[in-house]
């Protein structure tokens, strides 16, 4: 199985990756100051059940993982058939770039 390379996307993009009854929750999280970003990891491997699943994880300075490099470098579950890679990454605008 290939793992591909993540892909920064839009919040709006990212919001499509997901189920339209979460988008709002998404939304609201991503909004927090001490989120920085969200990472999707999805599940790759064709011959599980759960392949296509996805998980959303924030990132920033107060969060269990700090960084985008972070998640980046991180697989989610413990067997082959639940793994998941990250897949698309939304960073938000720091205050100096929107300047």
């Amino acid at each position: 199985m290939e793992i591909p390379k993540m892909r920064a996307v839009t919040l709006d993009a990212f919001v499509q990756l997901f189920d339209p009854t979460v988008h709002a929750k998404i939304r609201e999280i991503v909004s927090r100051p001490s989120v920085e970003g969200i990472v999707c990891f999805t599940n790759l491997n064709e011959d599980s059940s759960e392949c296509g699943s996805r998980t959303a994880v924030i990132y920033g300075p107060d969060r269990a993982y700090k960084t985008l490099e972070e998640l980046e470098r991180t697989v989610l579950g413990n067997s082959p058939a639940r793994r998941q890679h990250p897949t698309h990454a939304y960073v938000k605008p720091s205050l100096e770039t929107a300047a």
